[in-house]
């Protein structure tokens, strides 16, 4: 109950021009992708949210850190946050710290395993983000926000499509590198809280 039987095989339509998404089915179902070794298990319907099971082992979570904490350069190393789509603007809604981890063996890893569980028939590294390694000390916050940007005013469709090199993203997919005793949480303010969950 709750997961996909063993052996029993799922067909989905896809119109020619769409890419493939999971199917939610429920809250609650599980889905084996024997082709990774991940599990995805649906926490919402609207918006698609699912957790990822058996994606991120810990040494792969500390060798992220690990590289995160040894870049150097001004573009990419551990600083405040910015937000926006280009450049480098700090906000008061952003407050955490990032680095931008693009080709280490383990964040290129990670990308791989993440476009097969998106799907794809192979990695393109044109349509991915470098890994964002972010901190969040005590107070540290990022409002509500969406991670897929909407087409602005006089920007063309493929500006938009990272298909053909545009800038925005399919999905996203959040890697936890560490645990605390309490806060730490992602919430999904459009989506009732589970029963139990702390307020």
């Amino acid at each position: 109950e709750g997961a996909q039987p063993a052996g029993v095989a799922r067909a989905y339509a896809v119109p020619r021009d769409k890419r493939f998404v999971f199917a939610t089915e429920y809250v609650g179902f599980e889905r084996h992708l024997p082709h990774c070794g991940v599990r995805l298990v649906t926490l919402a319907e609207r918006p698609r949210l699912f957790e990822m099971r058996g994606f991120l082992d810990a040494e792969d979570a500390e060798a992220l850190i690990e590289d995160a904490l040894r870049i150097d350069d001004d573009e990419h190393r551990l600083m405040r946050s910015s937000t926006g789509p280009s450049g480098y603007r700090t906000s008061s809604v952003r407050t955490s710290e990032n680095a931008w981890v693009k080709s280490t063996p383990t964040a290129l890893k990670l990308k791989r395993r993440a476009f097969d569980v998106l799907g794809f028939p192979h990695f393109d590294e044109g349509m991915a983000d470098g890994l964002q390694v972010l901190r969040y000390n005590a107070s540290n916050a990022y409002v509500a926000h969406t991670d897929y940007l909407s087409q602005p005013a006089g920007v063309s469709g493929e500006a938009m499509n990272p298909a053909v090199g545009g800038a925005n993203r399919l999905a996203t997919l959040f890697l936890y590198l560490s645990d605390v005793d309490q806060g730490g949480q992602t919430v999904f303010p459009e989506i009732p809280a589970p029963p139990g969950a702390a307020d």
